[in-house]
C-alpha cells in the first residue's frame, strides 16, 4: 500500500485563476493577518474549539465585573478581538 496513488488531479486553469482571484480578495479585506515565524507560532497561545468558549467567558466575566480586570487590560479592545475571531471561526467552518 506505500505505493498508492492517493492524490490524482488536475486544475483546470480556469479554476486556477478563480482560486488565485479568492486568494487576492482575502488579502485584500483581511490586510491584519500576519505571516508568523515557526518560533513565533510557538510563542503565541491558540485558541482551539475547547479554549474558545473560556475565552468568551472571560470576556462576560471583565464585562460583567469590571473591578476584577487588571490594568493592563483594555476590555472593548478585547470584546473586539473575540468578535473578529467568531467572526473568522464562523466564516471557516462553512
Amino acid at each position: 500500500m506505500p505505493n498508492d496513488n492517493l492524490i490524482s488531479v488536475a486544475v483546470a486553469p480556469t479554476a486556477m485563476d478563480a482560486i488565485q482571484q479568492a486568494i487576492t480578495t482575502i488579502k485584500t479585506h483581511l490586510p491584519f493577518l500576519l505571516k508568523l515565524s515557526p518560533d513565533e507560532k510557538r510563542i503565541y497561545a491558540r485558541m482551539g474549539d475547547k479554549s474558545l468558549p473560556f475565552v468568551d467567558k472571560a470576556l462576560g466575566y471583565a464585562e460583567t465585573n469590571p473591578h476584577l480586570v487588571p490594568p493592563y487590560l483594555q476590555v472593548m479592545e478585547f470584546k473586539k478581538d473575540m468578535e473578529l475571531v467568531k467572526s473568522l471561526t464562523r466564516s471557516s467552518s462553512l
